[in-house]
């Protein structure tokens, strides 16, 4: 269950979510499953599946937790192409995570299959944007824009931070 909270809860956006991934029957991908309504038919928020896991980077980008867990680099390797296979199924459907970082992937407990999960933030095509970013994952081409936060991003602004975030998966 999510329940936006001080927020504007964009109705167009998560119909449009719904509808793009429920008809793709994807997998591993934090999607709105049916919009929550108040009684007056205002959008506050959406159902979508339960996972049970921690954010990328408390799996893997923390040293010791990786030590401590005996991460092997073929399970690391195995992680980043399912973390590539996920954002291969985003990019066929016309979406961008657009806000690439470590908190909106999940890694369940024994498990190199990635959850992508805060879709109510993706880009759907150049209908809806993403209106957060996390600054270390920003495309050089974004910098110098004072207001990225309402500009579009392109599909090599996401390679950028896909590259960012896999780099980060192997220097540890």
């Amino acid at each position: 269950l999510y329940i936006a909270d001080k927020a504007i809860c964009n109705e167009q956006k998560l119909s449009c979510l719904q509808e793009i991934f429920a008809n793709k029957n994807v997998r591993g991908i934090g999607y709105p499953q049916e919009l929550l309504y108040k009684s007056n038919n205002e959008c506050v928020g959406f159902l979508m599946t339960y996972y049970i896991g921690e954010s990328l980077y408390d799996t893997v980008f923390v040293p010791k937790v990786v030590q401590e867990s005996q991460w092997s680099r073929v399970e690391l390797a195995t992680l980043a192409i399912n973390i590539l296979d996920r954002f291969i199924t985003l990019h066929s459907c016309g979406v961008l995570m657009a806000d690439v970082n470590p908190f909106n992937i999940l890694i369940q407990k024994g498990s190199q299959s990635p959850i992508f999960i805060d879709v109510d933030s993706y880009q759907v095509n150049d209908r809806y944007p993403c209106l957060v970013y996390t600054l270390e994952y920003r495309s050089p081409r974004l910098v110098d824009i004072e207001n990225s936060t309402v500009m579009y991003r392109s599909k090599e602004d996401e390679y950028y931070a896909i590259a960012v975030l896999l780099f980060k998966i192997f220097l540890v």
